[in-house]
């Protein structure tokens, strides 16, 4: 075991005793401030299971009060012209040039309003500070208040980095009902640890009900660690459907964080993509443990994963047929572009049909597999019988 593997291993020991002090504290410093402390409440003395419970309890009762389901009436949303005006006083706040991305990307031909932010343009923090900031319309010199036509937020090589990950973050959080994004991209941002920390806690207990797609592509500076944290909040969260986190430079100790998501007995992720990156057969394993637990997942991407022939390799493919057998929601499964050659492909092979009935596609690198072995291994829309498809790379 490596050093960063035994630190982040030593931190998911602490985590959940530390998150309940945290919580503990956080109910109980009001009531320190109007008493002594020879004066200390009924909820000073509970233990901290205890706390948990009534926090569940207040949360229940609080939806009980509620009559005929009617939710409170909607914000009205700033004007478009009055998001641009916001956008560009932002601007000089931060001190960033406007994009004509935010600028002149808001309205369709047509004139309709696009539902959606899309930035392209390498704004840096300050630049994307600026666009979310003019959507949260707080400045006291800002008009409008918020701009809630968004349900998608997108930014690509726009060299966030960590800053502008958690102005982001920020929307997520405090933006509540009223800002509906159900879609969030972040590609090649360089968000780093620090950007997935703070999108992690937005999107923990607690945090964003909207979110329902989250895709964090072609970013290296999220790697294990910055997974690790990410997927620590998100095991908490019961809204995401889609997750997304390719070519992040992910391996073994980062995807069993993420694995740990699929465990959460409240996830609602039925798809999950971890393409691109080194997860290799011991990471497998954990997504294996995972997936004999899961009861959701319907779409599994593992292509491209460092998965090879080695004997490590091999274990992973093979526990990962096992948890097959006992899954009962998982109907897709792509795992091109991992060269395992006949070992490999015997192991999918030797699935027998009833063990394999909810699968739909079943896809396995061609490259160095017999072609008997190919079409014993392969499903394809619910048949047997390989996809050779594009060509694929060489290893």
């Amino acid at each position: 075991m490596d050093h960063l593997d035994q630190k982040i291993e030593e931190e998911e020991e602490e985590e959940p005793y530390l998150q309940i002090i945290t919580l503990q504290f956080t109910l109980c410093r009001p009531r320190l401030s109007h008493r002594t402390h020879t004066h200390t409440t009924h909820t000073h003395l509970l233990p901290p299971v205890h706390l948990l419970l009534l926090l569940d309890m207040g949360k229940k009762k609080k939806g009980g009060k509620k009559k005929g389901g009617k939710s409170a009436p909607s914000v009205p949303s700033a004007t478009p012209e009055e998001f641009i005006k916001n956008y560009t006083m932002a601007c000089k706040l931060y001190s960033s040039e406007p994009s004509d991305c935010v600028k002149k990307g808001l309205e369709t031909e047509e004139g309709a309003v696009k539902p959606y932010l899309f930035i392209d343009e390498a704004v840096g923090p300050a630049g994307v500070r600026a666009a979310t900031s003019a959507m949260l319309g707080a400045h006291p010199d800002m008009k409008g208040g918020k701009f809630t036509v968004f349900t998608s937020m997108n930014f690509v090589r726009c060299n966030a980095q960590a800053d502008g990950a958690a102005a982001v973050a920020e929307v997520l959080r405090v933006g509540g009902p009223d800002m509906p994004n159900t879609n969030l991209l972040m590609c090649d941002c360089r968000i780093g640890e620090r950007g997935c920390q703070a999108l992690g806690a937005a999107l923990g207990y607690g945090g964003n009900t909207t979110l329902k797609r989250l895709k964090l592509q072609y970013d290296e500076t999220i790697g294990d660690r910055g997974a690790s944290m990410l997927s620590r909040s998100l095991r908490m969260n019961g809204v995401l459907e889609v997750i997304h986190l390719e070519y992040c430079n992910i391996g073994a100790v980062g995807c069993r964080g993420v694995a740990k998501i699929l465990e959460y007995g409240g996830t609602q992720v039925k798809e999950l993509s971890l393409q691109g990156n080194p997860i290799t057969g011991i990471g497998l394993n954990s997504i294996a443990s995972a997936l004999s637990k899961n009861l959701v997942l319907e779409t599994l991407n593992l292509r491209d994963c460092g998965v090879g022939r080695d004997s490590d390799d091999l274990d992973g493919i093979e526990a990962l047929k096992e948890s097959l057998v006992v899954n009962q929601t998982l109907q897709a499964l792509q795992f091109e572009e991992n060269f395992i050659g006949d070992e490999g492909a015997e192991i999918f092979a030797s699935m027998d049909d009833d063990s394999k009935k909810n699968l739909k596609q079943l896809w396995i690198e061609f490259e160095g597999v017999s072609a008997g072995l190919f079409a014993a291994a392969s499903i394809s829309k619910g048949g047997k019988g390989g996809k050779k498809g594009k060509k694929k790379k060489k290893k």
